[in-house]
């Protein structure tokens, strides 16, 4: 899975130039909470920030794909 997190990292550098920290020299951390459900034949996820079951779902974040092919036929 791939997101585009930029706007999360724009948003923390933001914060902390505010406090008059510096983000030159250090590595950004974004951690997400990616909430995934198995409906029948389809895996469906959200990503959520932050990550908190109460976080903001993210922006096309949710999206579902088949996992039939992962399972062996006359799988149940």
């Amino acid at each position: 899975m791939i997101f585009d997190l930029t706007h999360l990292k724009q948003q923390h550098v933001k914060e902390h130039e505010d406090k008059g920290l510096s983000t030159r020299t250090s590595k950004i951390n974004i951690s997400v909470l990616i909430e995934m459900v198995i409906i029948g034949r389809d895996l469906r996820f959200d990503v959520r920030w932050p990550a908190k079951s109460d976080g903001k779902l993210l922006a096309a974040s949710r999206s579902s794909f088949s996992v039939v092919a992962a399972f062996k036929p006359g799988t149940e």
